[in-house]
């Protein structure tokens, strides 16, 4: 109880700093990266420095906030009906949604590697991780047809290595 209290006291002073110093803007579809590469940091190398490694749960409180944000984000583009224009009418673009997906999964391991007690929200946040993935899956098929019917097939870049990317995450969640 003392966790989710502490993660929720977190989000607060995060969005109040948000809202006070930020523009009021929705997250671009990459946002997620933030989320991804900081938990790998927490995962992982934060253990090689110990003074930081001790403050490790207000780390990952942080990261969570940023999490929840860019959800919420989302979460209002689809409420304002813009989610279609802004992350998948780019056929290109779109394999960026795979942020979103290895970004949870990063956050959910590193949430069970601090074994923070949030009861079922690690679980709630890993099946609905599954089901964004599944999700995800399907539009990158669609965006690699149009992508190679088209013109688009010259501005390719790293971007669609996000869709591997998202599924190692997977895997490594549901190890």
């Amino acid at each position: 109880m003392i966790n989710l209290l502490g993660f929720i006291g977190t989000f607060l002073l995060c969005y109040l700093i948000k809202r006070l110093f930020l523009k009021n803007e929705w997250s671009p579809t990459p946002a997620g990266a933030i989320v991804m590469a900081n938990g790998i940091f927490l995962y992982s190398a934060m253990k090689q420095f110990p003074l930081l490694y001790e403050h490790g749960k207000l780390f990952l409180f942080i990261l969570t906030a940023v999490w929840a944000s860019i959800v919420l984000s989302v979460l209002s583009t689809l409420v304002n009906r813009s989610f279609k224009k802004r992350h998948l009418d780019d056929p290109i673009q779109l394999f960026a949604i795979g942020t979103w997906v290895a970004g949870t999964s990063v956050l959910g391991n590193v949430i069970h590697q601090y074994s923070l007690n949030l009861g079922v929200i690690p679980y709630m946040m890993g099946v609905l991780n599954v089901v964004l993935y599944l999700w995800y899956i399907y539009y990158c098929m669609k965006a690699y047809f149009v992508i190679f019917q088209t013109t688009a097939k010259d501005q390719v870049h790293g971007v669609l290595l996000l869709a591997t990317v998202s599924t190692q995450s997977i895997v490594l969640l549901l190890y």
